[in-house]
């Protein structure tokens, strides 16, 4: 949880784990410190917004932890009825990001022809290198 100017009232067990700093370091401390200088400005965008009333979307962005090392993370930022606070809410995109490198990896080297579809519109989202093959066309000019 933290105030109208961005410092950390209150942070969980959680929020420590996903940030490898224990709960007592982070209150006091602008939230912005916690976010990689590339995605400071994203916070501050999205603090701004809250503070107007506006509801924002979640934002992917780049936090630190103790030793500089720069993670995804999906920052949420939420108003707090009755209080003047925001809740702030950090899900940890290290393992999804690993699955998708490993996902794209096992896509590109099947030996067959591979297409991902909408099923809905029948639109290629995804072609691997076997299908440009057979095709005789690039993936951008098979994916629309």
């Amino acid at each position: 949880m933290i105030d109208r100017e961005g410092r950390v009232e209150v942070a969980n067990s959680r929020c420590a784990d996903v940030l490898n700093r224990p709960p007592g370091d982070l209150q006091g401390q602008p939230v912005s410190n916690l976010f990689a200088p590339n995605s400071r400005s994203d916070f501050s965008v999205l603090l701004k917004g809250m503070s107007k009333g506006t509801a924002m979307p979640e934002v992917e962005v780049m936090v630190l932890d103790p030793f500089g090392r720069q993670f995804p993370v999906m920052l949420d930022v939420r108003e707090i009825r009755n209080s003047d606070d925001f809740l702030v809410r950090l899900r940890d995109l290290r393992e999804i990001k690993a699955l998708e490198q490993e996902y794209r990896g096992v896509f590109k080297s099947i030996a067959e022809a591979v297409f991902i579809g909408d099923p809905e519109t029948g639109q290629i989202l995804q072609a691997n290198r076997r299908a440009d093959e057979d095709h005789q066309v690039s993936t951008s000019q098979i994916v629309r």
